[in-house]
């Protein structure tokens, strides 16, 4: 007590550092639990993160389903690409499908109450505003992202469904014949969705008359009792018009695998090709359409083997196409507006083709006479052959001038002013205005000094979709 009292300012300062050192040891014991804390906390959010790492991303069910919506849209448009581009028989099984009124989608059925069939929906929607498209759209599909329009929607459902529908019952089917097939399809797949009621027989008689008007005709006049008949015929023969028709399903034509109605086939559809193209001539080299080994007139020529019939059916229908493509501007009555003649069609490869992935290749050689005009606008027609659903690529392309006629450039001096007449105007017509383009000049691509004929050499690449073909039942 005594050193206190003569020691008061020490004793002071003392008592102030002793709290302030317990004070600090106090905040230093504080701080150094919260650093465990938080050493702690990143510890366990660092493992956190890893095992997050790992796992597989969760969105929100609403992202799941438009996630589906879009995936389902897609695959859809995948799969019409496909049977826009290399299906020659889509439209004829598009008419099937038609003639059947085949839906077997039920998204349809709140539309059901004011349209009878899906053809009737289609076209009114087809009439309607985008902005109503799109309301149908979303009450349709749940989703507008990716669609062309509501109508490509349906046709594109209804086409895929009768096909994967039609490939399921082929599989499970075990006692299918090519007779049966169709019509045993029919009434157990469609009559008992479509319609409890409905008629299997009318159906298939509605399938089979639509089928054959969807098929190219030609104009046959024969003589019947002293007079002239004429009568449309198919270009393509159809010997048995169940295999025709289960062919648009992807099933193969084997012919029951008899080599002569094989050649009857090709004699056949040889002569109905020439009656097509009229008046243009063909050469010996492209009279057999590139099958010289199986219809020359002498003792060389063989038979097919029954393996090659499915091959040889597709060479027929390509090399027809393509003739019927390349001669399209033909006109009758202007020598100058016609094909002069087909010189050569000659196969190029094996009969069997190239196949890649989902997808078969054939190649062609294919010569032929024609003014430049004629020729320009068959080639153009080529490049467009989607519209005949096909894929044809020109692979080479080579001219020939077959005459230089200046000797007779006196004789078609009178007819100059009208072909640069009638070169503008068809130009023009095509909405070829904009004045720097060579097309907009008066006479383009008119030949004017010397004749414009030429012969073409194209090689031609035939690229067909085989994605959904069938294994034929033995």
């Amino acid at each position: 007590m005594e050193f206190v009292k003569k020691n008061m300012l020490l004793t002071v300062i003392l008592s102030i550092a002793a709290i302030a050192a317990v004070a600090l040891i106090v905040f230093l014991l504080g701080n150094r639990s919260e650093m465990e804390r938080m050493k702690s906390a990143r510890t366990k959010n660092i493992l956190k993160i890893k095992a997050l790492n790992k796992q597989k991303l969760a969105p929100v069910q609403e992202n799941v389903d438009n996630l589906g919506a879009d995936f389902n849209l897609l695959d859809l448009e995948i799969q019409l690409t496909y049977r826009q581009f290399g299906v020659p028989q889509r439209a004829s099984f598009k008419a099937i499908a038609e003639s059947l009124a085949f839906d077997l989608d039920s998204r349809l059925i709140p539309f059901k109450k004011n349209y009878k069939t899906v053809a009737a929906f289609v076209a009114s929607v087809e009439k309607m505003t985008k902005e109503k498209q799109d309301a149908v759209l979303v009450k349709f599909s749940k989703t507008i992202e990716g669609a062309h329009s509501i109508s490509e929607i349906i046709r594109g459902d209804i086409e895929l469904n009768l096909i994967n529908k039609f490939t399921i019952f082929w599989n499970k089917e075990k006692k299918l014949t090519i007779s049966n097939a169709l019509k045993l399809f029919i009434e157990k797949e469609l009559v008992v969705v479509k319609n409890p009621k409905g008629n299997a027989t009318a159906l298939y008689s509605a399938a089979v008359k639509a089928y054959n008007e969807s098929l190219p005709t030609v104009k046959v006049i024969k003589t019947v009792s002293g007079k002239e008949v004429e009568n449309s015929v198919l270009i393509e023969p159809v010997d048995n018009v169940n295999a025709s028709m289960l062919n648009t399903f992807g099933l193969p034509i084997l012919m029951d695998n008899i080599p002569r109605k094989c050649k009857d086939y090709m004699q056949q559809f040889k002569t109905n090709i020439l009656t097509s193209l009229g008046g243009v001539t063909v050469k010996p080299e492209a009279i057999n359409f590139s099958f010289d080994e199986f219809l020359t007139e002498d003792q060389t020529a063989s038979f097919p083997s029954p393996s090659q019939i499915p091959y040889i059916v597709e060479h027929w229908r390509a090399v027809s196409d393509i003739v019927s493509i390349i001669g399209q501007e033909m006109g009758p009555a202007e020598e100058d507006k016609q094909i002069t003649s087909f010189n050569k069609i000659e196969r190029i490869g094996e009969i069997e083709g190239i196949e890649e992935k989902s997808f078969v290749k054939y190649k062609y050689l294919i010569e032929f006479s024609a003014p430049m005009e004629v020729v320009r606008k068959s080639i153009n027609a080529i490049e467009d052959s989607k519209a005949h659903g096909r894929v044809l690529i020109i692979r080479q392309l080579t001219f020939e001038k077959v005459e230089d006629g200046v000797a007779d450039f006196e004789k078609t001096l009178a007819t100059i002013q009208d072909k640069v007449k009638s070169g503008a105007k068809e130009y023009t017509s095509k909405g070829l205005k904009d004045p720097r383009l060579p097309e907009s000049k008066e006479g383009y691509g008119w030949t004017i000094i010397g004749s414009d004929n030429v012969t073409a050499k194209l090689v031609i690449e035939n690229v067909s979709y085989i994605g959904n073909e069938l294994k034929a039942k033995k």
